[in-house]
């Protein structure tokens, strides 16, 4: 009984035996056809187009990014940050191709801040000035009222 070694083939390890013809690929070329891929592909789509894309603080891209990353059974942080807008950040695993559509918000106008209260010193005109020096005429927010 001839043996065709296709199940001997298959088994990384396993020798071929003695009657099955050789191989034309090299070993090392069907063992590693043999392991799955080692890496994923991660696409972020971002707006807006100049954001920064951070993989776990390392920068990745400015703007869209479409790159593999290693597979690895782990937590990851994907961020994207822009000036003027408010910071993005997803936690992924990377186990399978990931695709993400992030679209940062514009961060809120500061409003300014409210106004200094204007000091109104009232007195009748023949009163005595106090002990405190008086309002100088050079500050504008103090205001001398006499009655």
């Amino acid at each position: 009984m001839h043996s065709n070694g296709l199940a001997n083939r298959c088994v990384p390890g396993v020798p071929e035996s003695d009657d099955d013809p050789p191989s034309t690929q090299p070993r090392t070329q069907r063992s590693a056809e043999a392991l799955p891929d080692s890496t994923v592909l991660l696409c972020v789509h971002v707006t807006p187009p100049d954001a920064r894309i951070y993989l776990d603080d390392t920068l990745i891209s400015i703007g869209p990014h479409r790159g593999r990353i290693p597979c690895e059974l782990r937590w990851r942080v994907l961020r994207a940050i822009s000036p003027g807008y408010v910071p993005w950040a997803e936690v992924i695993m990377p186990v399978t191709d990931i695709t993400v559509a992030v679209a940062l918000g514009r961060k809120a106008e500061s409003t300014p801040p409210p106004p200094r209260p204007i000091r109104v010193v009232l007195r009748q005109p023949e009163e005595p000035a106090p002990d405190s020096a008086p309002p100088s005429s050079t500050d504008p927010l103090a205001i001398t009222v006499n009655w």
